[in-house]
């Protein structure tokens, strides 16, 4: 892909290329780690999962074009971070004594 897009679109076709074959590589990935060590998760949560991440994630990039103040920035970051960790408890990715747990070991090692 590097061949066709990085002559046609430059430094586009470069991410664009390297973000498909980091794509394809993680589905590979996925596939055989799942055939070694299945986890307990059914092909459509994996899927919501994913598209969680990825919806996440486009709103980084918003954050990360604008020139606005770091602080703001890393604000907005953790908003994402935060509203990530409230989707997985509703949704039931995170359980709630785990977190809790989580949660406790942060306060004792302070």
């Amino acid at each position: 892909m590097n061949l066709i897009l990085i002559p046609k679109f430059g430094a586009v076709g470069a991410a664009g290329a390297t973000a498909v074959a980091a794509l394809f590589i993680n589905i590979f990935h996925l596939y055989y780690g799942m055939k070694l060590y299945p986890l307990p998760l059914g092909k459509i949560k994996l899927a919501t999962l994913y598209l969680i991440v990825i919806g996440l994630t486009i709103l980084v990039y918003p954050i990360m074009a604008y020139d606005m103040n770091f602080f703001i920035k890393i604000f907005g970051k953790i908003i994402i971070i935060f509203s990530f960790i409230l989707m997985g408890l509703k949704l039931s990715y995170i359980n709630t004594s785990d977190f809790n747990q989580l949660l406790s070991l942060l306060k004792f090692s302070r």
